[in-house]
């Protein structure tokens, strides 16, 4: 199942909050931009019209002309895109060089005169120009003369476009600044919770007990509840070795004294009485053993190195099955280590050993390793070995295929049991010797 990212989930979000802000903001940037440029070019034209209606004077003819021409050359240049005429209405009485033999639309003119600000004409080769009039009179002149300056509004867009580009490199250079600042910060904000997790995961492997301290603010609470919990599940399991230990002497205890007076029976009723009391051991041990096992699998901090276990057990199987002079080979390394109590592990490779001792003709080897994580166990017998329906149902509790060693069936059940509360699995199959191979699959620690 996939799990959400609580880091992709916090930089998208912050993403997003961030690439609106910066779109919003040059979107604000870009409009005040545009018409800081408009009013500074509105300016501009109302200078010139001052200039124009400064300039302009009434001949004693009755003829209009320029005094004092204005400085700009761009009046002077033909279709230059800068314009300024002077009419009385309907006819055009004056007019920029720059004009040439055109003449500026007096239909618009009134609208201009008449609104409350600049407006625009189509001035020569059909460019659009922004033009501001104004009606005034002037000396030895009765009618009104219209004063109208235009300048092409390309200009204006020139600057608003470079604006807007280099607005657009910056918020995006920003953008992708923040950006990476976010998810520097989302990582370095959430590095506490990978560090907890490694911490967990130590623990899971045996190489701590506890949370260290160290833990942000936030996230103390959490680490101290973490520790409670697992102090709990120590004591918990202490208390049921305990208990399976009280338990395990007081039910022998009684069993041992009723095997006792089984001896006054006559011998055939004396040995069906032993046979149930032995089954009667068995099954407690093998209980109160899943027991014991139950309270650490599912979460413990212990680690155990295979190969003493091995060796130990071997010792004590080379004595116990001395008359049939067994060879137990070992092969494996001293650096493989086990997730889980000694004693669970003891319990599952003495059972797969004393299994083979009681089957072999001569030889058994007992190998280590470890595949993907997990511990790997094989023990190899050259015994007669079990066929593959056998194999299937051979970890069924109280299974046995031959009456001629004693038991009571429950070792291989035992194995299993255990190990699957360690997430493990057991499984048998015909060696390449044609005897038995029982694989232990445990999961490891480092």
């Amino acid at each position: 199942m996939m799990r959400h990212s609580l880091r992709i989930r916090l930089t998208i979000l912050a993403a997003a909050w961030t690439i609106l802000a910066l779109v919003a903001g040059g979107l604000v940037l870009s409009f005040a931009f545009r018409q800081t440029v408009e009013n500074a070019f509105d300016q501009r034209l109302d200078d010139i019209q001052l200039g124009v209606i400064s300039g302009v004077e009434a001949q004693p003819d009755g003829t209009l002309a320029m005094t004092r021409p204005l400085i700009d050359q761009r009046f002077s240049q033909v279709f230059s895109g800068w314009y300024w005429q002077i009419s009385d209405g309907q006819t055009v009485l004056l007019r920029s060089r720059s004009l040439w033999d055109q003449e500026l639309e007096n239909t618009a003119v009134g609208a201009i005169v008449d609104g409350d600000g600049p407006g625009y004409l189509r001035g020569p080769r059909e460019r659009k120009l922004r033009s501001i009039a104004a009606e005034i009179t002037i000396p030895r002149r009765a009618e009104p003369l219209v004063i109208l300056v235009a300048a092409d509004i390309s200009e204006t867009r020139r600057e608003v476009r470079s604006f807007n580009a280099l607005l657009a490199i910056s918020l995006g250079l920003l953008g992708v600044g923040l950006i990476v600042a976010i998810l520097l910060q989302v990582t370095l904000g959430l590095r506490p919770l990978q560090r907890l997790r490694n911490d967990l995961d130590r623990i899971r492997a045996g190489e701590a007990g506890k949370l260290d301290d160290g833990y942000p603010a936030e996230i103390h609470p959490l680490v101290e509840a973490m520790n409670a919990v697992l102090e709990h599940n120590s004591e918990m399991v202490r208390r049921a070795r305990a208990h399976a230990g009280d338990l395990a002497h007081g039910l022998k205890t009684p069993l041992s004294i009723l095997k006792g007076e089984s001896t006054d029976f006559d011998p055939e009723k004396s040995a069906r009485i032993d046979r149930q009391i032995d089954t009667m051991s068995r099954l407690i041990d093998h209980h109160l053993t899943r027991a014991a096992a139950t309270g650490t699998a599912s979460f413990t901090a212990a680690r155990t190195e295979v190969l003493p276990v091995a060796t130990e057990i071997r010792t004590s199987l080379l004595q116990l099955f001395a008359e049939q002079n067994l060879e137990i080979s070992l092969s494996v390394s001293p650096d493989l280590y086990f997730r889980g109590e000694r004693e669970d592990l003891e319990e599952m490779i003495g059972n797969l050993m004393e299994n083979a001792c009681k089957w072999a003709q001569k030889k058994i080897c007992v190998t280590a390793m470890v595949e993907n994580n997990s511990l790997r166990i094989n023990v190899v017998d050259d015994g007669p070995g079990l066929s593959d329906d056998e194999s299937k149902s051979a970890v069924e509790r109280g299974r046995r295929f031959d009456s001629r060693n004693s038991g009571s069936g429950l070792g291989l059940a035992i194995v299993s049991d255990i190990s699957a509360l360690y997430g493990g699995e057991i499984s048998l199959q015909r060696s390449k010797t044609g005897g038995l191979q029982a694989i232990l699959e445990l999961p490891a620690a480092t």
